[in-house]
């Protein structure tokens, strides 16, 4: 698992963004937070990505997203 990013101010607002989607899209489609991190990040960092907690690469989005 790779680490997060340096914090700077675009990427800070892009993860805040797709933190609050990946977290809303999860709850519509009634999947845990096992179930979409399985196989990508552990479930503690899924929910840090999705309260905003960390900075993380774009590739770890794509990755969730596609779950």
């Amino acid at each position: 698992m790779a680490k997060g990013k340096p914090n700077n101010k675009n990427n800070n607002l892009n993860n805040k963004k797709y933190g609050i989607l990946l977290k809303r899209k999860r709850l519509e489609m009634k999947k845990t937070l096992e179930e979409v991190s399985k196989g990508v990040c552990t479930v503690s960092y899924l929910s840090r990505i999705e309260n905003n907690m960390v900075d993380v690469d774009e590739s770890y989005f794509f990755s969730l997203f596609k779950k």
